[in-house]
């Protein structure tokens, strides 16, 4: 800093906030901003921190000085040891008197000593109150304060055999052929993944209707040994269900068809063989700024223009049952909702419903309701709120998603049109 003008400068680099902070003290504009205004703002902040934490070194010195004292007359004999230890202790709790009254013992200059002064006397020099406020302050925290003990606990999944990878033959037949041959065993509905977790409480019926248009293959929905000598308790499960990557569609069925990274490794070559079905790669999204793979157009095998066209229903069936949290659009997120049987906005003055035809959930059980509302092409006769909760705590792996659009929506919470790009 010696050459400091002559052949050594100083370059401040402040960030937005502090930026803000000294155009708002200095009243410059940012373009404006020079090194005066800036070495201003930081006498000014080093003020205002003298201000705040004078009071309480003044307090502290205080209490030094106090238990100094009390040493010297301990050491000298007449004080007790009950009078030196309560001096040393600090107090718990003050009295309305000592918190916003007037502190007796620095106005008395009879039992002052002589640092009490010196600190007194440099108090009044930086302007400075009593410490007073300092002991408000304390007392405040000690109020709100709460101390907590956290010690983290990683539960992580019991021991647990993989399954041994099989591709079975049906999967092979709807590969070549596009369609799923008649008595299939190696392809099943989705809900069978679910059976031997804690969502096989629930019915088949609603998880049928929930995920009516989406298939696995027995190698996709069978991740772990569960025969006798592995895992006995069907809730362990919950922590091996297979994420959804792999999607198999078809030109000559609506449905699609989740394959697990093996099969899809060993079928890639008969896939662009085939006319008929596509492979394309999947991932929920699971936040914002996350691209939306849900159109299934990112990665196809073979490439195919135009793209095989999914509906509307089987995509946000797809969604539902993968784990995704946001939606692409106002139109998907109120598709999905008619889809699920829900009405999540206050209904119109001029229809008159009758009571507990919206349940706290807002689905909608009677059909006659329904239609009156316009839900049509609803797929759940049951109430799915409870199971699709679950089914997505499965896949956050414990995470919340509250906050997320399938969050409000599986909490009765309508989403607003500005949460949507």
């Amino acid at each position: 800093m010696r050459k400091l003008g002559s052949t050594h400068s100083v370059c401040f680099l402040v960030s937005t906030e502090v930026s803000g902070y000294i155009t708002a003290a200095t009243r410059v504009a940012d373009h404006q901003m020079m090194s005066k205004h800036v070495l201003k703002w930081t006498i000014q902040e080093t003020i205002t921190q003298l201000r705040t934490y004078a009071p309480l070194w003044a307090h502290q010195g205080c209490g030094f000085d106090d238990r100094n004292r009390a040493w010297e007359r301990y050491k000298e004999g007449p004080a007790s040891a009950h009078e030196f230890i309560s001096i040393l202790k600090d107090k718990e709790s003050y009295s309305l008197k000592e918190l916003y009254g007037m502190n007796e013992s620095v106005a008395t200059g009879n039992q002052r000593s002589q640092l009490k002064i010196w600190i007194q006397d440099r108090c009044k020099e930086f302007d400075v109150g009593s410490t007073n406020d300092t002991r408000m302050r304390e007392e405040q925290e000690r109020e709100v304060l709460q101390v907590k003990e956290e010690q983290w606990r990683i539960n992580r999944p019991p021991p647990a055999v993989p399954f041994r990878h099989t591709l079975h033959q049906d999967v092979r037949t709807l590969v070549s052929t596009g369609s799923t041959p008649i008595n299939v065993k190696g392809i099943l509905s989705a809900h069978h993944c679910l059976l031997e977790t804690t969502l096989g409480s629930f019915t088949g019926r609603l998880k049928a209707t929930a995920f009516a248009h989406i298939f696995v293959t027995e190698d996709f929905a069978r991740t772990i040994e569960t025969t006798v000598g592995y895992i006995s308790n069907t809730s362990h499960t919950d922590d091996f269900l297979r994420p959804v990557q792999w999607v198999l569609s078809s030109s000559k069925q609506p449905q699609l068809v989740l394959l697990s990274p093996f099969e899809a490794n060993a079928l890639v070559d008969q896939v662009r063989e085939s006319p008929f079905v596509t492979l394309h790669i999947y991932a929920p999204r699971t936040s914002r700024n996350m691209r939306s793979f849900e159109a299934l157009r990112s990665f196809m095998v073979p490439h195919r223009d135009p793209a095989p066209a999914i509906p509307a229903n089987i995509t946000s069936e797809l969604n539902l049952f993968a784990g995704q949290l946001y939606f692409a659009s106002k139109l998907t997120y109120e598709g999905t909702c008619q889809m699920l049987g829900l009405y999540l906005k206050d209904p119109p003055e001029s229809v008159k419903l009758p009571p507990g035809a919206i349940d706290a959930t807002g689905f909608v059980r009677d059909p006659s309701v329904r239609k009156v509302l316009g839900i049509q092409h609803a797929q759940c006769t049951d109430n799915p709120v409870a199971f699709l909760r679950k089914l997505t705590e499965l896949r956050r792996k414990g995470q919340g998603f509250l906050p997320t659009h399938v969050g409000q929506m599986l909490h009765s919470h309508d989403i607003p049109d500005d949460e949507f790009d």
